[in-house]
């Protein structure tokens, strides 16, 4: 389910909740945008720097905006039709599946050993341009704590919960308020050679809790979609999403407060902007589908062109594409999908789990529980064997 609204996804490198302080750079960032495709949030810029860069006969926008955090933000346009600028690397037809959301909640994240710094490639500032880019180590400070109460030794399936307060918001910020800033820990070692042994002695106060630096790691394509692997707060989205399906599809008294909260942390993510034409409908058909593109400019425009050379020779087209049009903005792709499965829910779509496999099937009769061959061939299929199977000993009093 789609409104008829293109949309704007604004992707950081490094993952940061909305309601953290990041909200700010963030919100510098909504103002000074004019028509970029990427914004460097720079902590020791003095002053907005704009340019331009040529990338395949494509000219890329970038600016560098000062700000409070280091960050790079990445501007995604996504028309009705869900065609995507700049495209993902994997994604050859430039188009995003509909309902993503649900082959993210599909998916599971792995754990794998953390680093205290990371190199990027940042913009080089001389006299108030920019005159090349060079690799920088960037020191990584901790995340917040996952206070793990049980671990399931069969699935290796984890329980979390946060002794502070029952109703969680963000799991990343109270984590850190509870806990209080961590510190990566530095280790001495003292050599007895009397007693022949090393001693380990922390050379930092040990925080108020103890962790294991651990980043967060997504299956294809959402390596992509969460650069960083991203922090908590993703990982307890992908539960509670979860959650709210369950809820809406049990219905009862629990339903409405579920679709009331998916609105709610949706609302978070979403706000009401502009860009302009160029960036909501050519570059997302040109990137995809060439013929789209010709024909939607003869229907939607009244323009005829026999090729992209001849539409692009078009004043009144050249004119067009540079008028602004209304776009919902959404900050990062942890709010796309939240956003995809509110229009889901609005539109009283019946999201549930399927019986047999757990997978997420959406649509068709309210008591449906099955998977159908386009969800998954599988489970259709295994099921198609067990009616079988049920019918042959049925007839055979097997």
């Amino acid at each position: 389910m789609r409104n008829n609204i293109p949309v704007q996804v604004w992707s950081p490198l490094f993952y940061k909740s909305p309601f953290d302080k990041f909200s700010l750079d963030l919100q510098r960032a909504y103002k000074e945008w004019i028509k970029e495709d990427r914004i460097w949030l720079i902590p020791k810029a003095t002053e907005v720097i704009r340019w331009r860069v040529d990338d395949n006969n494509f000219l890329f926008y970038e600016a560098i905006v000062p700000s409070d955090e280091l960050n790079v933000i990445t501007i995604y346009h996504i028309d009705e039709q869900n065609r995507i600028f700049p495209s993902f690397p994997e994604d050859e037809n430039n188009t995003l599946e509909i309902s993503l959301y649900k082959k993210w909640l599909q998916k599971y994240f792995t754990f794998y050993p953390g680093a205290d710094s990371i190199t990027i490639i940042l913009p080089v500032i001389k006299n108030n341009e920019v005159e090349s880019y060079e690799e920088k180590e960037i020191k990584i400070k901790p995340g917040s704590m996952m206070p793990i109460t049980d671990v399931n030794s069969d699935d290796y399936k984890f329980i979390m919960r946060w002794p502070s307060k029952p109703s969680i918001v963000s799991p990343d910020i109270e984590s850190k308020n509870f806990y209080g800033n961590l510190k990566f820990e530095k280790l001495k070692y003292i050599k007895d050679n009397k007693k022949k042994q090393t001693t380990v002695v922390s050379s930092e106060k040990e925080p108020k809790g103890k962790a294991i630096n651990l980043w967060i790691k997504w299956p294809q394509p959402f390596d992509s979609f969460f650069q960083d692997g991203g922090n908590i707060d993703i990982i307890y989205s992908h539960a509670h999403m979860r959650n709210c399906i369950k809820k809406i599809a049990n219905g009862g008294r629990d339903k409405q407060k579920a679709i009331q909260e998916v609105e709610r942390i949706t609302n978070t993510f979403v706000s009401d902007g502009q860009t302009i034409l160029e960036k909501s409908f050519f570059l997302p058909r040109v990137t995809a589908n060439m013929d789209a593109l010709l024909m939607d400019a003869q229907f939607k425009f009244g323009i005829e062109a026999n090729n992209i050379s001849q539409l692009l020779k078009s004043n009144t087209f050249i004119k067009k594409i540079s008028s602004k049009v209304k776009i919902k903005r959404i900050y990062s792709w942890l709010g796309y999908f939240w956003w995809e499965f509110f229009q889901d829910v609005s539109a009283n779509i019946n999201i549930r789990f399927c019986a047999n496999c757990g997978n997420i099937i959406s649509g068709g009769k309210i008591n449906r529980i099955y998977c159908n061959q386009e969800e998954n061939i599988e489970c259709f299929r295994q099921r198609n064997a067990n009616r079988q199977k049920k019918s042959y000993r049925k007839k055979y009093n097997l």
